[in-house]
């Protein structure tokens, strides 16, 4: 899990962390399999 400090707009500080941490935060270990979903044809809206 990467943290990112913002200052003024800009990362100012990034604090890295890893997967021993997850518990803490209530966070899972690996994230739930979704079934992927069909790409979206847009290039006909990007012509318009």
């Amino acid at each position: 899990m990467d943290v990112l400090r913002i200052e003024g707009g800009l990362i100012a500080e990034v604090t890295i962390f890893g997967s021993e941490v997850f518990a803490a935060f209530g966070l899972p270990l690996e994230l739930p399999t979704v079934p992927s979903r069909p790409a979206v044809d847009r290039s006909a809206e990007a012509a318009r």
